[in-house]
């Protein structure tokens, strides 16, 4: 299975794609080849022209713009208007193809951009809990979801400093899971985990096979 992924982005030099090795080798065990989509908005949709691409990942890593969700910059941002153009072109031609997306992270947090919702600072959380570079509780109120997974709370690693507040998800978009302190809790770092994490499972299997959260729509094959 080929599946395209997003890269982080630095203005070193001429400007700098990378894509971390763990993803790749997280990836391939489970029988998929990834293949990374520089971060130049004119050439993206060739890959989806010339290659047979089953699913797309927003991955990990850097700064969305605030301008794009109505926030203030800050001076340690490490913000690449490439890479948030490149993945606002990704997100229209999965919803354009029907083609399964998975976020992971700041990838989860784009695509809640991209549909009109907003993210904040973790400091500007009343009552949150450490998020960053930590582990800790999650409750899953999806209900298929908690089945698939075996528990309605799991503890799941953290790595992120931004959050989805109450109130600041999408329209379009359902959470399925949360944080004691009630922020949005849909996303993750799997290929952070030493073994497969049955949360982690039942998610790519569905993102895969189109499961759960990733169907087709009426009158495609």
């Amino acid at each position: 299975m080929i599946i395209a992924i997003s890269q982080r982005h630095t203005a070193d030099h001429d400007g700098i794609d990378a894509l971390e090795a763990s993803y790749v080798e997280y990836f391939g065990a489970l029988g998929v080849t990834l293949i990374p989509v520089p971060n130049n908005v004119k050439y993206v949709q060739n890959y989806f022209d010339e290659l047979h691409i089953e699913g797309i990942i927003l991955s990990g890593g850097g700064d969305i713009q605030p301008m794009l969700y109505g926030g203030q910059p800050v001076a340690s941002g490490n913000y690449a208007p490439e890479r948030d153009a490149t993945e606002r072109a990704l997100l229209a031609i999965a919803l354009e193809q029907d083609i399964p997306i998975l976020g992971i992270c700041r990838g989860m947090e784009f695509m809640n951009v991209y549909f009109g919702g907003k993210i904040q600072s973790i400091a500007d959380v009343a009552g949150g809990i450490v998020h960053d570079e930590t582990r800790h509780d999650i409750t899953l109120s999806d209900e298929t979801l908690a089945e698939a997974a075996g528990a309605d709370v799991l503890e799941v690693n953290s790595y992120h400093r931004m959050v989805i507040g109450e109130g600041q998800l999408a329209p379009p978009l359902i959470a399925f899971a949360a944080a004691p302190d009630h922020t949005i809790e849909g996303f993750w770092h799997p290929e952070r985990e030493a073994a497969p994490h049955a949360l982690n499972k039942v998610l790519i299997d569905a993102f895969l096979l189109r499961k759960l959260f990733w169907k087709l729509k009426k009158g495609t094959s």
